[in-house]
């Protein structure tokens, strides 16, 4: 169910990028990054970042 989703997911992703140029993308996703792991241990369920799944967490 989450393979299905992941192409359309991608492609949204590169929507909302897209008026912004490679250097932009990666400093907002850098910033998005920042911000996630600093307000993490405020959150409901911890962030696990895309790939790593529970066993990171372990």
């Amino acid at each position: 169910m989450l393979a299905e989703a992941e192409g359309p997911v991608q492609r949204a992703m590169q929507r909302q990028l897209a008026p912004l140029s490679e250097r932009e993308q990666s400093e907002l996703l850098a910033l998005l990054r920042k911000l996630c792991a600093g307000l993490d241990g405020q959150a409901r369920t911890p962030l696990v970042p895309a790939g790593l799944g529970a066993s990171a967490q372990t």
